[in-house]
């Protein structure tokens, strides 16, 4: 049995999911499950990736773009 719950899968094979089997706690209390974002690195450019920050640039025109604009947009 998969431990990934999708949040959505492109035609590129990105893929963003909560993984069920990594869970985090803090304090003895599960805060949660961490969410995974696997990007496809000809829909995006590096801006920075320093020692504390990665930030990336998503290509308009990309299925990814289309759909974190439409999550932004509810």
């Amino acid at each position: 049995m998969s431990s990934k719950s999708t949040i959505f899968l492109t035609n590129d094979n990105e893929h963003c999911y909560i993984d069920g089997s990594d869970p985090v706690f803090e304090d003895g209390h599960n805060k949660g499950y961490p969410i995974i974002l696997e990007i496809s690195k000809k829909n995006i450019d590096v801006v920075s990736n320093d020692e504390e920050d990665l930030i990336i640039s998503i290509k308009p025109g990309s299925e990814l773009y289309d759909r974190l604009r439409k999550m932004n947009n509810k």
